[in-house]
């Protein structure tokens, strides 16, 4: 599996795209060019209305999230879902794009439920909540920065060894 698991982590602007031949020409995982962007684009609008028009989505729903997530963003702190603040960046400049997720896959969950050293699972206060456990990809903060991409099987790895040590506490109930 090569580093970034299939998601794009570098952009090559249409400029540089000559200095990047092989790259483009077979091994394109993790690079997005501005052509592979519209190519891959569902939908693109110039307006939040009309992209959420164009998904069906409800529109005040869909409008509330995008302002709360917003409002979040010029914070600088996720209190909704703990999203790292240097990876929080506001929906606010056109143009838009939607993709649909049907054929593809997600490989793990960066986020997840903050727990202590036996598994337990913590609330807002980092107090224990008695009796939920986490393990694998639903532990948070698994890593000191990110995901490691070029280490294969970490999440499987965490999702075994948590998991063994989260069901050994549970059974004893600590």
């Amino acid at each position: 599996m090569p580093d970034g698991h299939g998601y794009v982590n570098h952009y090559i602007p249409t400029d540089q795209v000559d200095q990047y031949p092989t790259v483009l020409s077979g091994f394109g995982l993790g690079y997005t060019t501005d052509q592979m962007v519209e190519e891959a684009v569902t939908i693109k609008a110039d307006t939040i209305d009309d992209l959420i028009s164009q998904m069906g989505l409800p529109a005040d729903v869909a409008k509330a999230e995008i302002e709360r997530y917003n409002e979040l963003c010029h914070a600088g702190l996720d209190e909704d879902f703990g999203k790292m603040s240097e990876r929080m960046f506001p929906v606010e400049n056109p143009p838009f794009y939607a993709c649909k997720f049907a054929s593809a896959g997600m490989l793990v969950l960066c986020g997840g439920i903050d727990c202590d050293l036996d598994m337990h699972a913590l609330d807002t206060e980092d107090k224990v909540i008695p009796g939920l456990y986490v393990a694998g990809n639903t532990m948070g903060h698994r890593f000191l920065v990110e995901y490691p991409v070029v280490v294969a099987g970490i999440s499987l790895g965490t999702a075994m060894s948590f998991g063994r040590l989260a069901g050994k506490n549970a059974a004893q109930n600590l």
